[in-house]
């Protein structure tokens, strides 16, 4: 597989150089050059979060255009590719088939595995479904069969003969087969009608939330072989949807900086790239879209992935919020179902669900996933009221409230002095330390936050407790975080000359809740100050360690807005530096030298919380506004996609860059 830039020349020689690349929120654009042509290459990911159907179909498009650079006309065709390693994480001893369905105005080539596995991964690559790859264009033609055969017959001829079938169905690294298209572009001077390419796996069987088998949302109206006509025909829509919503998000960031803009476009697709949204299906065929349910995949902590680590909700819930909250009610509730059916009851959250997609059992692991009860809990607490209110829908809350409740109990006996299993958090790169302030915080800001479901939910005199038991903690809470000095909130009570980066206070600006004094702030902030390295602030003053996203959320609560902008530098100077060779975008590091920390670490969601600093704190006090960002309360009716480079095909989000492209050009 080759990106456009992989190859130095176009085959018939001439020199092919990259003089431009470019991204948006939704797409990855390269600008190629040879003597006579420039060629522009768009890897487009729709991003369209208040229409769950079009965000829950895994395809992406490629659409390639040529334009004269010498003002003399040139017949251009293009050609693209894709191998049977799209499939298998065993290329010698699996076997694939294909079929290829011309249509009224695009060709499909359709490849699965002859012996498929549903809901089984084999070195990343799910075992089940199919690839389909599709393509439009004027003069298409196309061919399957030996890479070597079918690449060389283009590059001798500037077409396919469509004619040609190979049916030797085949083990993927047995000559090596390909799906090949060819779009004569014709006689080029201006701008070129484009070349469209779409690329997407599958599957109907997705996941499993205990007993009960999932299906894609795609499936309450698509099978999956109908998707490819679809997604086709969808094109101009794709187009002008992206186009709208990359407006919106470049405007947002770069009313902040262009630095933020470059992260948060770095950003949404690697976090929406471990998603999927699913629903159930009754007993009559019908589907459950009333209530879908978006799976969230995590590679970096245990193998096989976990499904829904509430940790990863937590980091990455400012871009759910931002997106859509309705995508931040679906993220929860396989969380809340699987815990309210629980024999016995749960009396805090579940850290995870189990291993990936499988909704069955958490997984704890004391080193890669901790049990994180006091975490898990509080955060669940905190999404789910802020969840229902942006939504403006408290179904949830209402179905859930007992649970709700009854965890809240657990956080009164434990948040003021995390202890023993409290001790640990989802930043697993960090030592377990009992009365760690910042976690602490977060305990007494779900309590808060409890208490503003309690009241949304018709229990008042239950509001009033945990309203005055939250506003007793957070002052207690002040005076044994605060070192002696007042300078700095400690990492630990009892640690005097400790520091920490206190980035959960993010959630009580958020909410709107300001259990913790405006002093506090301001002292943490003139702090932070004295700490910031070159690529960024510390997670606290006994390591170098640092991520990307609590950076994020603590520049969102900086009200210097020039010192908001060097964090978010410093963030950028990393994610755009060369130390960093894990691919893509590594959340975890070390802010004095740029390093990644591990490469598990890399393509996480969390780094959707990145976007923290779209969302519109109020540092003054009050409860924090949405203007700058979508309008985003519609439900389940209005896509995303992704443009990371990972191999792994489990999640929707599909990178298009892995595909062999050649172009031919004919001077005139």
């Amino acid at each position: 597989m080759a990106s456009p830039g992989a190859s130095t020349k176009a085959p018939d020689g001439m020199p092919m150089t990259q003089v431009d690349e470019f991204r948006t929120a939704t797409s990855t654009v390269f600008v190629m050059q040879i003597p006579s042509v420039n060629l522009t290459y768009t890897f487009l990911s729709p991003i369209t979060p208040n229409d769950f159907l079009r965000q829950s179909i895994p395809f992406a498009y490629l659409y390639v255009t040529a334009e004269s650079r010498d003002g003399r006309p040139h017949t251009v065709s293009i050609y693209s590719d894709v191998p049977g390693e799209w499939l298998s994480g065993d290329p010698d001893h699996q076997t694939m088939n294909w079929t290829t369905t011309p249509g009224q105005n695009f060709v499909t080539h359709k490849m699965q595995l002859q012996q498929t596995k549903p809901m089984t991964e084999q070195g990343e690559y799910i075992q089940d479904g199919a690839v389909y790859f599709s393509a439009m264009g004027p003069d298409l033609t196309y061919r399957i069969g030996e890479d070597t055969v079918v690449r060389s017959e283009f590059v001798d001829t500037g077409t396919l003969t469509s004619t040609i079938i190979d049916n030797d169905f085949r083990p993927v690294s047995m000559k090596w087969p390909v799906l090949a298209f060819s779009v004569n572009l014709g006689t080029v001077m201006g701008p070129s009608q484009p070349a469209v390419f779409s690329i997407g796996n599958a599957r109907m069987s997705m996941a499993k939330l205990r007993d009960t088998q999932l299906v894609p949302y795609y499936a309450s109206r698509f099978t999956p072989d109908q998707l490819p006509a679809f997604v086709m025909d969808d094109f101009q829509t794709a187009l002008k949807t992206a186009a709208d919503f990359d407006a919106q998000v470049d405007a947002a960031s770069r009313t902040i900086s262009d630095n933020t803009f470059d992260i948060v476009a770095l950003s949404i697709r690697q976090s929406l790239g471990a998603t999927e949204l699913v629903v159930r299906q009754n007993a009559d065929g019908s589907y459950d879209t009333s209530t879908p349910m978006l799976f969230v995949k995590d590679m970096s902590r245990t193998s096989p992935a976990v499904t829904n680590p509430v940790d990863a909700l937590y980091a990455m819930w400012p871009m759910l919020r931002y997106l859509n909250a309705s995508l931040g009610l679906a993220a929860l509730e396989p969380v809340l179902s699987f815990a309210s059916s629980a024999s016995p009851a749960l009396k805090y959250a579940p850290s995870n669900l189990g291993p990936y997609p499988f909704a069955s059992a958490p997984i704890i692991d004391a080193s890669n996933a901790p049990n994180t009860p006091l975490e898990a809990t509080a955060d669940m607490v905190i999404m789910t009221l802020d969840a229902a209110r942006q939504a403006h829908d408290t179904s949830q809350l209402a179905r859930y409230f007992d649970l709700l409740n009854s965890w809240t109990k657990y956080l009164l006996d434990n948040t003021l002095h995390p202890a023993d299993d409290n001790r640990f958090t989802g930043d697993t790169f960090l030592p377990g330390l009992a009365d760690q302030t910042n976690l602490a915080v977060k305990g007494i800001i779900a309590i808060g936050a409890m208490s503003v479901i309690a009241n949304m939910t018709n229990h008042g005199s239950l509001g009033t407790q945990y309203e005055s038991t939250a506003r007793d903690y957070a002052q207690q809470w002040v005076t044994g975080a605060l070192s002696a000095n007042g300078s700095n909130i400690k990492l630990q009570y009892s640690a005097n000359a400790s520091c920490v980066l206190a980035y959960n206070l993010y959630m009580d600006k958020l909410l709107g809740l300001d259990l913790i004094p405006p002093e506090v702030y301001a002292a943490q902030e003139t702090f932070y100050h004295g700490q910031l390295a070159q690529f960024g602030l510390a997670l606290n003053c006994n390591t170098q360690l640092s991520s990307t996203v609590w950076n994020m959320w603590t520049a969102a609560l900086s009200r210097d807005t020039a010192f908001r902008a060097e964090i978010i530098d410093a963030v950028a100077l990393y994610a755009g530096q060369s130390n960093a060779p894990y691919a893509p975008f590594p959340d975890v590091y070390s802010s004095q030298d740029g390093t990644p920390s591990e490469v598990q670490y890399k393509a996480r969601p969390h780094i959707g919380g990145h976007l923290a600093v779209l969302l519109a704190l109020d540092l003054s006090s009050d409860v924090p506004s949405t203007a700058g960002t979508p309008a985003s309360t519609q439900s389940h009716d209005a896509g995303k996609n992704v443009a990371t480079c990972t191999r792994s095909v489990t999640g929707p989000w599909i990178l298009l860059i892995c595909v062999v492209m050649m172009v031919q050009v004919l001077l005139g």
